[in-house]
This record gives structure tokens, sequence and C-alpha cells, in this order.
């Protein structure tokens, strides 16, 4: 599981917090036998991915159950294997809560 902070210059704080890559996805036909291409491969064809807005604070340690808790039930609900689900944090401050998450996402 990573726990990459980048900020974008625009009040939210993006952080990708699980993203379960453990090599089983089935191979397709180039990629055979080549583990940099499979790995590309399974990168690009990561699905679904789960988006998460909070405000700042939460602990890393929180933020990753919560991931892992999204995932297993993304897992279970959707019939996903594992490789397949990640799932990001987006921290919004409180000031910016209204414009950047309420009304584009909310409303």
């Amino acid at each position: 599981m990573a726990s990459l902070k980048k900020s974008l210059g625009d009040g939210i704080q993006r952080q990708p917090i699980s993203e379960v890559d453990d090599g089983r996805r089935r191979t397709s036909g180039n990629s055979r036998g080549d583990p940099a291409r499979l790995k590309q491969e399974r990168k690009e064809e990561s699905m679904p991915h789960v988006i998460v807005k909070l405000w700042p604070g939460k602990s890393e340690h929180q933020k990753r159950q919560l991931a892992e808790a999204i995932t297993k039930e993304v897992i279970d609900i959707l019939h996903y294997g594992d490789e397949s689900v990640s799932v990001a944090m987006e921290e919004v401050k409180s000031q910016d809560w209204q414009d950047k998450v309420y009304k584009p996402d909310i409303m």
C-alpha cells in the first residue's frame, strides 16, 4: 500500500492509499513473460478507483483502515479481484468544502 501525498495547488491533498497489485491478474497476448509490461497493464486496468474526500486531520492509520475496508467491500459486492481495486484519499480544507466538494460532487 502506498502512502504518497501530492498537493495540486487547489486546496485538495490527493493521497493514494491502497492499490492492491499482487501479480495474480491473468496475462494477455503480447505481455506473457514480460513482468514490466504486465505491471503496466495492471496499473492501466485498475478499476474501480474509489476517491474519498475528507477534511484533513485523520491519521495515516485511520485512512489505511478505511481504504482496506472499502477495498474489501468493493471486492465482496462487485466481485472484482483484489488486484483491480484502488482507493485514494483527498483531503479538502473545511473552508474549501462547499466549492470543491459539495457543489460539484454532491448537489
